[in-house]
């Protein structure tokens, strides 16, 4: 398992001496620029602290440089959250990045302070703070992204990947569905009633494009209840009203399907049935939360086989990279994924060329091969993406309430619900934050950020607020997952 020394910042393990009058930056850029720019690694812990990483190679390029370097001071890989491609372009950049990892003067000036109050990780120093779960989870979706289409990215990275099916190039591939769902919101039952049995408007189910390309879908399928499609999915009568949106898609993908509550379930069934089991899956869904009926539950009461065995844990892709041997579950009878799976003992990764920092005469011995076992599906809650990443969870209530919050739609593309459109929705929020940079470089309250469209959508509603007009109103547009 490689080995990565942290860059500047608390504890590091490549530093410039105070005494040396070193610029950490400069120093650094210079010894590790290849084509133009520095690529490093981004670690996030559990406490969701994040710091810049070398890799052992990147390490033994700064032998020479007049940066203090502690060889014996590195994390392994299963010790962090996540591992994620961070590049600059230049030293300003470097340096702008660097200075977020520096602590206030103090007494101590050997970096060997314990508690980071750095600015960018003071707000995950708390007792307990497990943020790292969470925005672990958006760095590795960010690779998952990489990895459909950029294969030579992931002998960067300490990824498990045998076992994993790829293309001849390398290439992921590993499919990609979407689920989406509509509920009455009117329904006044107990939550653990709610729950278990759900009034279910109209669902949808869809596979993405294999590389995940142009946010297309190969297969779609929007089915509405017929017994329920009278049903408005409205807030109170002093509320204005969210009404059902024709599905978009039907020239591609075919028109809406009217069935009965216990043919749309058969139908659901097939679909999931059909998935391979061979290899893993990922399923993109929005809003895994104990206190409202998730998708989990609405699957569940659909009657999908093996719901329980797939991965619903908040760093499901980091399981999926770095899932040890676990005893696979005992399968509920009639599993269409119940049938025995044998795989041969994949080969021993080859050791780093530099396995330790400062003598490659002793290469760490390479991991036994064992045999892979999968979860059947990883799932990937488009909410917690987003309130990772705008730190806010205004805006997430629902699938289209995300959509407008980052304009990725226009307004009136938004106002409406329907979960065949939803699909597009889901996989289109999930490649448009996967595919940017990372969780604290984004920026999207920046007006040079990557996400202008949203700055100026927050000056708009700030004016709006000053002036006194009214705007998209969130608690009306209510859509997605089902609002208590």
């Amino acid at each position: 398992m490689n080995r990565y020394y942290q860059l500047g910042g608390v504890n590091a393990a490549v530093l410039a001496n105070w005494k040396s009058k070193i610029d950490l930056a400069s120093e650094a850029y210079g010894y590790l620029v290849q084509d133009g720019k520095v690529q490093l690694t981004l670690g996030i812990k559990s406490s969701g602290a994040s710091y810049l990483y070398l890799t052992e190679d990147a390490l033994l390029r700064l032998r020479r440089s007049g940066l203090e370097i502690k060889p014996n001071k590195y994390l392994l890989a299963d010790e962090l959250e996540s591992l994620s491609p961070i590049a600059f372009n230049n030293v300003r950049e470097l340096g702008e990045k660097l200075d977020g990892y520096k602590q206030k003067p103090g007494k101590k000036k050997n970096h060997e302070t314990l508690v980071d109050l750095s600015p960018l990780n003071k707000p995950y120093h708390g007792d307990g703070s497990k943020a790292g779960i969470q925005r672990g989870q958006f760095e590795n979706a960010r690779v998952l992204f990489r990895l459909f289409t950029q294969p030579n990215w992931a002998p960067a990275y300490d990824f498990e990947l045998h076992g994993l099916p790829r293309s001849a190039t390398g290439t992921l591939e590993i499919p990609v569905y979407c689920f989406a769902f509509n509920l009455w919101t009117r329904d006044e039952r107990p939550l653990p009633e709610r729950r278990t049995n759900p009034i279910v408007l109209d669902i949808a189910v869809g596979k993405a494009l294999s590389a995940l390309n142009d946010h297309e879908m190969e297969t779609a399928v929007h089915i509405r209840v017929e017994n329920n499609k009278l049903m408005e999915r409205n807030l109170p009568v002093t509320e204005a009203v969210f009404r059902y949106k024709d599905y978009e898609f039907e020239e591609e993908h075919g028109g809406t399907i009217l069935l009965s509550d216990r043919d749309m379930k058969a139908r659901v069934q097939q679909f999931f049935a059909d998935i391979p089991s061979q290899a893993p899956a990922i399923l993109l869904v929005h809003s895994e939360q104990a206190d409202k009926v998730s998708a989990r539950d609405v699957l569940q009461y659909l009657g999908v086989a093996g719901v329980d065995t797939w991965n619903w844990s908040g760093d499901s892709v980091k399981a999926l990279f770095h899932e040890p041997p676990v005893v696979r579950p005992t399968l509920a009878p009639g599993d269409p994924r119940a049938r025995h799976r044998q795989r041969s003992a994949s080969p021993p990764r080859r050791a780093s060329s530099s396995s330790s920092a400062f003598n490659s005469r002793h290469p760490s011995p390479p991991p036994a091969p064992r045999t892979r076992v999968h979860s059947p599906i990883y799932t990937i809650d488009i909410k917690s993406l987003y309130t990772t990443l705008f730190n806010t969870s205004a805006g997430s209530e629902s699938i289209p309430s995300i959509i407008h919050n980052t304009a990725l739609y226009p307004a009136q593309d938004c106002a409406g619900w329907c979960a065949g459109n939803e699909l597009w929705m889901l996989l289109r929020a999930f490649c448009e934050m996967a595919r940017r940079g990372p969780v604290d470089d984004q920026k999207p309250t920046d007006a040079g950020g990557e996400w202008p469209e949203v700055y100026q959508q927050m000056l708009a509603q700030r004016e709006r607020a000053v002036s006194g007009a009214g705007g998209y109103d969130e608690d009306v547009s209510d859509y997605g997952s089902e609002e208590d």
